[in-house]
């Protein structure tokens, strides 16, 4: 049976051989970026350069991004042509999920009908807190009207305000007169 420690040693010998073969791979890309030889420590006097090396480098064929760029590739040369195909393809794909489309249509269309809605009753909930608002205040000043109707109907108030205001006095009994109107 394996204990913990055998565990970990395989672990550390498995990372050690990844390590390695990284360490080759980027060799290999570097001796692929550089296809010449560079100087050495063991070789600065000398400038020679591998022969092989150049007649590789200079045969190298470069990439023109032909295959990468869709305004190179051929069945997009004519644009034209493809936004004429486009309108008929949409018109099947609509025809062959039909449902599914009018289905969304109308839950659109059920949606901006509920936003609708909801606007038209906050308008008028406003308008029934105005009015409610204005026939309260309208309640008020009806109450009031009709304390000082009550207050102006009394004998006292009408005397009082007959003597203050317009300055008239009650006659004296023998001064009055009686008519009789047959």
């Amino acid at each position: 049976m394996f204990n913990d420690n055998t565990a970990l040693n395989l672990d550390n010998e498995n990372l050690k051989a990844a390590e390695k073969e990284d360490s080759a791979q980027e060799s290999k890309e570097q001796e692929a970026v550089l296809p010449f030889s560079l100087k050495t420590k063991d070789n600065e006097k000398s400038d020679h350069v591998n022969e092989q090396s150049i007649d590789e480098f200079e045969n190298l064929k470069m990439d023109s991004g032909e295959d990468r760029y869709f305004s190179y590739r051929p069945e997009y040369a004519n644009l034209w042509q493809i936004e004429e195909r486009l309108v008929p393809s949409i018109l099947a794909d609509i025809s062959k999920n039909f449902l599914t489309y009018f289905l969304g249509a109308v839950l659109c269309a059920l949606s901006l009908y509920k936003v609708y809605q909801v606007q038209e009753t906050r308008d008028l909930t406003a308008r029934y807190n105005e009015v409610m608002m204005n026939n309260e205040n309208l309640h008020k000043e009806w109450l009031s009207l009709l304390a000082q109707r009550q207050t102006l109907s009394e004998q006292g108030a009408i005397r009082e305000a007959a003597t203050q205001k317009l300055k008239m006095v009650a006659p004296k009994t023998e001064a009055e007169q009686v008519i009789k109107i047959n």
